[in-house]
């Protein structure tokens, strides 16, 4: 019951205010090494075979300042027993070909430890447009949750594909201020550990291009061979970078 805790906390937090998709990449491939034992120019960072779009996650967040902050708050429930947790990620660097934003979880399962950074490329699948970011690929530096590429190295697990995708629009008051948002509302069957039973979700999320990583709350619910389970992730604050 812990380890699927902290897997699915880990897909939660990974996307708060970082995602409006899945932007899921390999991993930068290590440098090789040129004539004479100097490093040649590091290649671009691989990304999956497919049809490639822009990533609005990227997009929502090259358009700010590095500094800037967001903060989050999530919350997992099992069987009644609520878990909440604090996120903030703050933008790192912004490129041509990606941003670097730098994740801290405090409370919750996944609580603790060094900042993980992530890489957000600039591309992502097309199967993964709308939908909400997760922990499916390598971890970020140092052994992170999961994430966009992160900076571990290797390929990436291929991310499972929604279903029965929606879209739509709601106004909605976050931190005090109201929105208008897009709605995404789709289904997705997660892996399980080791080839085990998987676990069966429905996800609805809000987004605006007014905040900094695109996503306003979530709302994620699933049932599996732990039983039901449900999270929830909503902005607290965001600040801009100066």
């Amino acid at each position: 019951m812990r380890k699927l805790a902290q897997s699915l906390l880990a897909m939660a937090c990974i996307s708060v205010l970082s995602g409006v998709v899945l932007a899921q990449a390999a991993g930068t491939p290590a440098t090789p090494m040129a004539g004479g034992g100097a490093a040649a120019t590091p290649a671009t960072p691989a990304v999956p075979v497919g049809e490639q779009v822009d990533n609005p996650v990227y997009k929502a967040w090259a358009s700010h300042k590095p500094g800037t902050t967001v903060v989050t708050k999530s919350t997992v429930d099992f069987a009644g027993n609520p878990n909440e947790s604090t996120v903030t990620q703050k933008l790192v660097s912004v490129a041509a070909d990606k941003v670097v934003v730098e994740r801290t979880t405090e409370g919750g399962f996944g609580g603790g430890g060094d900042p993980v950074q992530t890489d957000i490329p600039a591309k992502i699948a097309k199967s993964q447009e709308g939908v909400l970011q997760g922990g499916f690929g390598r971890g970020g530096r140092g052994g992170g949750r999961g994430g966009q590429g992160g900076r571990a190295g290797g390929a990436a697990a291929t991310p499972p594909a929604p279903t029965d995708m929606k879209t739509g629009t709601d106004k909605v008051t976050i931190a005090g201020k109201s929105y208008d948002a897009t709605t995404r509302e789709y289904g997705m069957m997660l892996p399980g550990r080791g080839g085990g039973e998987g676990t069966k979700t429905t996800v609805k999320a809000w987004y605006s291009t007014d905040v900094p990583g695109g996503l306003l709350k979530s709302e994620t619910k699933g049932s599996g061979a732990n039983g039901e389970f449900s999270m929830k992730q909503e902005l607290v604050k965001f600040e801009e970078g100066k």
